[in-house]
């Protein structure tokens, strides 16, 4: 299906290799992203004719446990939109290194993509897809500040890893396209109040009771959407 207004033009699962898998594992944080590409996912196999097993996973870091009820509500909220559609349970597994501790940044996203190479050994999963998108909202000095991957100012919306397809669909434009796609598909009042983008400490979050509103993701989600 495709997806489009005034910040770009996505045609969703557009990249053959992606169509030709069984089993498509999809990353869900309990953000907005992963959240959208999982309706996005749900909203295609409605409409058609895919053969398709949904595998979800998550990375909780145990600093962290919260993320693992949003994400629960996240799903929760799709099965309900999409009562046709087999949302599975997330297949969860805990990190206890702190993201917020220096150099602990690289160790969970390696930490995380060992889980997923995990998975593909097992078979669970022949394909991968990410929410992905764009960084616009940062200078050059922002993204060093927040430690940000800057290789997320290029588009690459389709790869091969690890001898599956990583399936990028949102790489190609930033989170006001996606903050648009929530308010055209009607989502700003139903999904997005379940997510949650906020990647503070527990001490500037009270404990995980509210968003720091400064980190990065908070920013770029006040940036996006107007609220943290």
């Amino acid at each position: 299906m495709i997806y489009e207004n005034e910040y770009a033009k996505v045609d969703f699962f557009d990249w053959e290799p992606i169509q030709k898998c069984k089993k498509v594992g999809l990353a869900i944080s309990g953000g907005t992203d992963s959240a959208l590409v999982l309706y996005m996912l749900c909203n295609e196999l409605k409409h058609k004719n895919y053969d398709y097993e949904i595998v979800l996973f998550t990375l909780v870091q145990d600093s962290q446990p919260m993320v693992q009820h949003i994400v629960m509500d996240v799903v929760d909220i799709i099965r309900d939109m999409f009562p046709e559609v087999n949302v599975p349970t997330p297949l969860f597994t805990h990190w206890g290194g702190d993201v917020h501790n220096e150099h602990m940044g690289n160790k969970k996203v390696n930490s995380s993509r060992e889980f997923k190479k995990k998975l593909i050994a097992e078979g669970k999963i022949d394909s991968i897809l990410s929410g992905r998108n764009l960084i616009t909202f940062a200078t050059a000095e922002e993204q060093a500040t927040y430690g940000l991957d800057t290789l997320r100012v290029e588009p690459r919306p389709s790869i091969m890893r690890d001898g599956i397809p990583h399936y990028e669909p949102l790489s190609i434009t930033d989170k006001k396209f996606v903050a648009k796609v929530y308010e055209d598909e009607g989502l700003l009042e139903t999904l997005f109040p379940h997510t949650i983008s906020c990647t503070g400490n527990a001490q500037d979050t009270d404990y995980f009771t509210k968003v720091c509103e400064k980190c990065w993701s908070c920013q770029e989600r006040k940036w996006a959407f107007g609220v943290y």
